[in-house]
């Protein structure tokens, strides 16, 4: 999933009539003392971006925290905060970029990581949903351990 960082035209690295801007790492360094919105209803996602800025050194301001992350974009336009989410969300404001004062930049996809893991007793028996989780899991990712 490709994941784009949209800032308000509040932010000090705006630039007017700009709507797609390209990446580089100024651009991550200019966040530093930025507010953001946390779309704390996506935990997961939402942990990832928080990951993404903390592995590059970037210390910004939890401004506001929302259920998600069409509310948090609202709010982006209404200049509070920068937000980081899926760039396909940004698809409908793209084709009328002039409307909307915002920056977004796509964020490398290599970049973005998250270390997570999965702990089950093989000995139980496991519903078959979860069942099913653990075998495309086996399959898909090397067990950091295996018993």
């Amino acid at each position: 999933m490709q994941s784009t960082l949209v800032i308000p035209k509040t932010a000090g690295i705006y630039q007017s009539n700009q709507f797609w801007r390209p990446f580089t790492p100024t651009i991550l360094t200019g966040m530093t003392g930025e507010p953001v919105i946390r779309a704390v209803g996506e935990a997961r996602f939402q942990e990832l971006v928080d990951h993404y800025f903390a592995d590059k050194g970037i210390q910004t301001i939890p401004l506001i925290e929302v259920d998600n992350s069409r509310f948090a974009l609202s709010l982006t336009l209404q200049g509070l905060g920068s937000i980081v989410l899926a760039t396909a969300m940004l698809a409908r404001l793209a084709t009328e970029p002039a409307k909307y004062p915002i920056n977004a930049f796509k964020l490398p996809t290599s970049e973005l990581s998250l270390d997570f893991s999965i702990a089950y007793l093989p000995s139980h028996v496991l519903a078959k949903p979860i069942a099913y989780l653990v075998e495309q899991a086996c399959q898909t990712f090397n067990p950091a351990i295996d018993f």
